[in-house]
């Protein structure tokens, strides 16, 4: 932080995370003396917004800031440090409160946990008896609908905890509906954390705990009609690749799409198209087919739509599988009538990156090298892919020059870059190959021969079919 202006990564990323309706609603919170009693809070936020739309620098004059909201005072750097904190806690009470105005449920509990407490028991018994608590209406996105239930039990038990002794009748249905929540938060957890199980000891820790669990508790056990079917019909396919479930698990998704929050069904139409690109990748092409498919329902649906956004990784993702099974018809149409949804600031640069592997994947050499010349890569794992698009297309148009020149670069980059994880080592092999490549002769059989082993015999290696294609050609030629 320089002396004379600010950050406030805090307040700039959160108000970014609001939609047009939100930010519409927060400015009237700021206008309202019961929650704000510094009205230029509301220009604050404009300027702010202002910064956001446009893209502009986030670091922000501290005299101007004061100017805002200290009109007519003299500059004081301890009292814009106190209004921005104050500024701070206004957005995170915004937050907590315009969620909750969405959460009956949680609204339901909260008001209840009062009546209870001030002892006003006509008002606890009247709202209670309003409170239907056998199914949810699931329009809420924070509260569990079985942890909902459980939540109104436990309240009504500690109200009548509190004159007499319980009946057991009540106490089991409170115990049993912990049970139920107990038993479907490990399934959830289970499925949400395939992904990272896979290559752990966890993988076979979530089947015997899920095993263990439904042996202890069978009355859950396949229970139809609640999210424990839909749950536990996951967690066969994930974790005992149950195929003959994969088909039903959409359909079941719709049935229950009233007990579902957004996000769970945006992630669990995530794991399903992970769990397909996995065995694709384990060489079923008609599972290739599935993931992409998902994709393009989940868009269509809305589904996998942030705020009316799309994010860059699904952008790319169902560019790549459509020019993978040769769609390019549809991935050029997908690029451009999707290209509106990207957010603001990475659209150009996300558009061009995608426009660039198209133009690649159709042999067009000359435009790939074009478009990539101009653009500013976000992702630094989508600069890697476009730098080794780079090479081929030097190679291919015997640019030797710049081929030798972007090897150079190339590396040096890779060689700097500390957090590229599993890829760094790879994309090193890729380069000494092709260094190797350029330095072979067609007559040279026995060193082609050797090097087409050495890469037949790496399992992850960038553009590995297109290394082992260039090599057959020269072991081809006379």
């Amino acid at each position: 932080m320089s002396e004379k202006s600010v950050k406030i990564p805090y307040i700039i990323s959160a108000l970014k995370g609001l939609n047009a309706k939100e930010f519409k609603r927060f400015l009237q919170f700021l206008s309202t003396d019961y929650f704000n009693h510094n009205r230029n809070y509301v220009a604050f936020t404009e300027l702010l917004h202002k910064h956001i739309k446009n893209n502009l620098n986030y670091k922000l004059e501290k005299e101007n800031l004061y100017k805002l909201l200290h009109k007519n005072t003299k500059f004081n750097d301890l009292k814009l440090r106190h209004s921005i904190s104050e500024y701070k806690k206004l957005l995170n009470e915004f937050l907590i409160v315009d969620y909750s105005k969405k959460n009956d449920p949680l609204k339901a509990k909260i008001l209840l946990y009062i009546l209870r407490n001030k002892n006003l028991k006509y008002n606890y018994s009247n709202v209670s008896n309003k409170i239907d608590k056998t199914k949810s209406s699931r329009k809420s996105n924070l509260i569990d609908p079985t942890l909902e239930r459980y939540f109104l039990l436990k309240e009504e038990y500690d109200f009548a905890h509190h004159d007499t002794r319980i009946s057991k009748d009540k106490i089991e249905t409170l115990v049993s509906s912990l049970d139920q929540y107990f038993v479907l938060e490990n399934l959830k957890l289970a499925c949400e954390d395939w992904i990272n199980a896979q290559n752990t000891y966890k993988h076979d820790y979530f089947k015997q705990k899920i095993n263990t669990l439904l042996n202890i508790y069978p009355e859950y056990n396949l229970q139809k009609d609640s999210l424990f079917e839909l749950y536990y019909t996951l967690f066969n396919i994930l974790y005992n690749n149950d195929l003959e479930s994969f088909d039903d698990f959409m359909p079941l998704m719709d049935k229950f799409d009233k007990k579902l929050t957004s996000n769970e069904r945006k992630n669990l139409l995530l794991i399903l198209i992970s769990y397909s690109i996995r065995q694709s990748n384990l060489g079923s092409s008609a599972m290739g087919q599935k993931a992409l498919e998902l994709y393009l329902v989940g868009l269509k649906n809305k589904v996998l739509l942030d705020n009316g956004q799309i994010t860059r990784y699904t952008y790319r993702n169902v560019i790549s599988m459509l020019c993978v099974y040769k769609r390019y018809d549809e991935s050029t149409k997908f690029l451009e009538f999707y290209k509106a949804f990207l957010p603001e600031q990475d659209r150009e640069n996300t558009y061009q990156y995608n426009l660039g592997s198209i133009y690649f994947t159709q042999g067009n050499y000359d435009k790939t090298m074009e478009v990539l010349a101009k653009t500013d890569f976000i992702d630094q794992f989508d600069k890697l892919r476009a730098n080794g698009y780079l090479l081929i297309c030097y190679y291919e148009k015997k640019e030797s020059i710049a081929l030798q020149s972007l090897l150079n670069s190339f590396e040096r980059f890779i060689k700097r870059k500390r957090n590229l994880g599993t890829l760094k080592e790879p994309y090193l092999k890729m380069i000494g190959f092709f260094r190797r490549l350029m330095s072979l002769k067609a007559k040279d059989k026995t060193k082609i021969k050797q090097l087409y082993k050495e890469i037949s015999s790496i399992g992850q290696l960038p553009a590995k079919s297109w290394l082992e294609s260039k090599l057959v050609l020269m072991l081809n030629k006379k």
